[in-house]
């Protein structure tokens, strides 16, 4: 019985970020699915212009298996169709010498279709994200903090990106370094002091030499290490190993 009371409360805990061993700070960088999608879309297309065909050429098998490896990424098994038919119309010196030039009507429509399925599943992928995203803040309890990049994306001045996404993170990982309490209010400011105090505490380098002199960076990250099992049991043996040396030395005196 109480095994099973152990399961039950394990299953319970799992997921949720009180069971971590770790304290961690979440950025969940997202926009408007419309938004999203167009920039999907345009990704594909960009992908396919810098040479995503030759990519799956070069790995193309007529037997090969869509549900291990590379393979089943997405991007490779929508082009199965195109080549199969495209290495039966094309000699060995042509292959890859005009792939997106192409004058048969048939591959032409094989070819659109595998970029129009590819753009779909890559969508499709964005949307299972989000949900488990989602998820994790409603069912697990995970504190995420959104950034909303939908007017980043939109706009086309070359600021934009840095002051309505990079900014933010920044200044939600700083104040999470610095044990802000404010963390989740959107209002809240940190003063330029606290700023350079919470920079300058990032990069401070702590070394335990209990465990092979491993460094740490920053006093979060030190803190973290001490409270780990490893580093306990280390210190502990070492306590032990001195306490037998003092006691030794005690004798011989």
């Amino acid at each position: 019985m109480d095994v099973l009371k152990k399961i039950v409360c394990c299953q319970d805990k799992w997921g949720r970020p009180t069971s971590s061993r770790f304290d961690c700070c979440f950025l969940w960088v997202d926009a408007e699915l419309h938004v999203l999608d167009n920039y999907v879309n345009e990704r594909v297309d960009c992908m396919i212009n810098a040479g995503l065909l030759d990519e799956v050429c070069n790995i193309y098998n007529p037997g090969a298996v869509y549900t291990q490896g590379l393979r089943q990424a997405i991007g490779v098994r929508e082009f199965d169709e195109f080549f199969r038919l495209y290495f039966t119309k094309k000699e060995p010196d042509e292959i890859k010498a005009g792939m997106l030039d192409l004058h048969d009507d048939k591959l032409k429509s094989l070819l659109d279709e595998a970029v129009s399925q590819l753009k779909a599943n890559t969508r499709r992928l964005v949307r299972r994200q989000r949900r488990r995203l989602h998820r994790l803040n409603k069912d697990f309890g995970w504190n995420l903090h959104h950034i909303d990049a939908t007017e980043a994306f939109q706009c086309t001045t070359g600021d934009s990106w840095n002051v309505k996404v990079i900014k933010p993170c920044a200044d939600t990982v700083r104040r999470f370094l610095s044990n802000d309490t404010t963390l989740a209010s959107k209002d809240c400011s940190i003063d330029g002091g606290g700023t350079r105090l919470a920079s300058r505490e990032l990069w401070t380098q702590y070394v335990c030499e209990a465990c092979d002199n491993r460094v740490l960076r920053g006093a979060h990250e030190w803190e973290q290490h001490k409270q780990g099992r490893g580093h306990r049991k280390r210190t502990q043996h070492l306590k032990r190993k001195s306490k037998i040396k003092s006691t030794s030395s005690e004798a011989e005196v």
